[in-house]
């Protein structure tokens, strides 16, 4: 490539598995406009002086919506591990939301603890690089850090030694462990499995996240280039449930008028892509599935 040039030919995504993804997802692609329209009736709209935990519900499960766009325009295109790392971001998320949702009275702990979050960020550069690493204006901003930090701190001490009588920085902003959270809500806890566990040893620096890539040929060895398509149904699978759940949420919250029966609709759909009944669990033999290759 003439790097004076521009380069016409490049393109960002791979038509031949997007035509894969239409013939193992026909069904999921024909009944998407019912989804669509759920989300559209949930997220656009106009809400008169919201109380906190109603502007966190509705802002936070929309950011969950759009990691569900994302990990669909990764399986679209043979991403299947882009797409389980993008699943553990969702399922953290939806799990929050579904819990917070429940326990409106632990909004601020979540919310507050975005400044031990910003302390601890800027501790680690200072330590690091230095106090000189930060510009006059990012050490404006460290001060109000600080500031923020100093002012909530003592609400996430936990004891550290029983007997020494010492506290540390709790590591959450939560008591709760996550899979405890996970286990709280309505139906996310069954899939911290296949939403959590397995797609942590792709998004942290593992050896799973290597040996799961190779490829062996002739005694050699070497990486796999080719699409993760497995990886990217189990993927897709997964962040439908999870979005169906998002909008749930949002359902339980607000009360939107005329929604159940849009929403009721997805949930059919869903029940008839995978082969599952309304706990997920499986109504036809796998190899009857529109998801199978």
């Amino acid at each position: 490539m003439d790097g004076n040039k521009p380069d016409d030919q490049l393109i960002f995504g791979y038509p031949e598995e997007w035509a894969d993804f239409r013939i193992r997802h026909a069904l999921f692609l024909q009944r998407f406009p019912h989804i669509s329209d759920v989300i559209h009736e949930a997220f656009t709209r106009v809400i008169e002086e919201p109380e906190p935990i109603e502007r966190f519900v509705m802002l936070y499960g929309r950011l969950c919506v759009e990691d569900f766009f994302e990990i669909m325009s990764c399986c679209g295109n043979g991403y299947g591990f882009a797409a389980l790392k993008l699943l553990r971001g969702l399922y953290e998320r939806a799990v929050t939301l579904d819990y917070l949702n429940d326990h409106p009275d632990e909004l601020d702990a979540f919310v507050d603890y975005g400044h031990v979050s910003d302390h601890k960020l800027f501790r680690s550069v200072t330590e690091v690089f230095g106090p000189s690493a930060l510009s006059a204006e990012l050490q404006d901003v460290q001060e109000e850090v600080e500031r923020n930090y100093e002012r909530v701190k003592e609400s996430y001490m936990v004891a550290d030694c029983v007997k020494c009588g010492t506290k540390r920085l709790n590591i959450s902003w939560t008591k709760l462990t996550f899979p405890a959270m996970a286990r709280q809500t309505r139906i996310l806890g069954k899939l911290i499995q296949s939403a959590y566990y397995i797609p942590m040893r792709h998004t942290h620096s593992t050896i799973a996240s290597l040996s799961e890539r190779l490829e062996f040929n002739n005694g050699a060895t070497g990486f796999n280039p080719d699409a993760q398509r497995p990886q990217a149904d189990n993927a897709l699978h997964e962040a439908h449930t999870i979005v169906l759940e998002v909008l749930q949420i949002q359902q339980k919250r607000f009360k939107i008028e005329g929604f159940d029966l849009l929403y009721d609709k997805c949930v059919e759909d869903w029940k008839e892509i995978y082969g599952v009944d309304d706990m997920g669990n499986r109504t036809r033999p796998s190899e009857d599935s529109p998801q199978q290759n």
